[in-house]
């Protein structure tokens, strides 16, 4: 099941679905964000859990790419 993401842009808010196969990115991008804190500074873990959000953005890139629609539809008509 997606998640539901909400932002908010000026006066706009707005709501994003982040498939289930992909949550696990977030908590990658978060914890490489912990250990970049001067508090629990591990540059190597860090490095670390960048690569493997890098990895599922890529994932995710691919994913959004096959999702679409390619051409239009042919709608027949009766004039």
């Amino acid at each position: 099941m997606a998640q539901r993401f909400y932002y908010i842009d000026g006066n706009r808010i707005g709501i994003v679905e982040v498939p289930e196969q992909f949550h696990e990115a977030l908590a990658y991008k978060a914890i490489a964000m912990g250990y970049k804190d001067p508090r629990n500074l591990d540059i190597n873990l860090a490095q670390y859990f960048d690569m493997e959000y890098e990895k599922c953005l890529k994932m995710g890139k691919r994913y959004a790419k096959s999702q679409r629609r390619r051409g239009g539809f042919i709608v027949p008509h009766e004039y």
